[in-house]
């Protein structure tokens, strides 16, 4: 039987967020159990926190297990665009506005990821080799509690998915390329994540993807030119007024300050 994710409620977020800067080694272990009953204690001995760590009201029937993403994992986004898809086949029903709750994500994280897939996956970051205790809870806050696209485990694996499909309607790419595209870049797609008023419109997001991945940029490590050119998009239009542009001008607009392919030419500065 395949456990339902229940969201915590405030009193055992807030639980997690104590445990993780005094014991961050309880997010580490494959077994849950020690970290829940350590949620009931904290709360237990807080008088202000009066209500038990999960909501009944508030849960979630995944259609497939978990347990495939994490005996799968491995160091880095290898396979992250095969998580990407299971999680969003495991969880169909599961909304934009619930996983941006942080509440419904460290629940995720922490008793259905669990230690095992987030230390593996994320094992070669310095944060993750360090013995310092305030690392190590900024390590467990990054992963497990802190809605961060980036970071956050669960988050990462859904909005990899919900980019590409939504880019999809408006793309020249279907989404399973788009998905593996942004998934196999890191810093390609870090890029578009952290800039999220400008990636708001779907278009604008397939235009530059999909020029990206013509061009080259999207299967390129170059982290200097791809921000190089989100800044001088963000700086010359920005969302709103891109998204006004037809179809054959914004992918002008963007070609325009796309870096060159040959070193002859200096890159746009921005």
């Amino acid at each position: 039987m395949i456990e339902p994710i229940y969201a915590l409620t405030d009193s055992g977020y807030a639980a997690l967020h104590s445990i993780a800067g005094d014991m961050p080694e309880l997010f580490m272990q494959d077994d849950s159990q020690e970290l829940i009953n350590t949620i009931r204690q904290s709360i237990e001995r807080n008088d202000e926190w009066d209500e038990e760590p999960f909501s009944r009201n508030r849960k979630w029937h995944p259609l497939k297990s978990f347990g495939a993403i994490v005996d799968d994992v491995v160091p880095g986004p290898t396979n992250d665009s095969n998580h990407s898809r299971y999680i969003r086949e495991a969880l169909p029903m599961l909304t934009a506005s619930e996983i941006c709750d942080v509440r419904v994500l460290a629940s995720i994280n922490c008793f259905h990821l669990g230690g095992n897939y987030v230390k593996t996956r994320w094992q070669t970051s310095s944060l993750a080799n360090s013995k310092n205790k305030s690392d190590m809870e900024k390590f467990v806050k990054l992963h497990w509690l802190e809605c961060d696209f980036q970071a956050n485990s669960a988050a990462r694996l859904f909005w990899l998915h919900e980019y590409a499909t939504r880019a999809a309607v408006y793309s020249k790419f279907d989404a399973e390329v788009l998905l593996d595209k942004m998934a196999n870049n890191v810093n390609f797609f870090h890029q578009i994540l952290r800039r999220r008023y400008l990636m708001a419109s779907d278009r604008i997001r397939a235009a530059i993807l999909d020029i990206s991945i013509e061009s080259g940029l999207a299967d390129s490590d170059k982290t200097s030119e791809v921000s190089k050119m989100m800044r001088l998009l963000n700086r010359t239009a920005g969302g709103i007024s891109l998204d006004i542009l037809s179809d054959e001008e914004l992918r002008s607009r963007v070609k325009d300050v796309m870096p060159p392919k040959g070193d002859t030419v200096p890159s746009p500065q921005p």
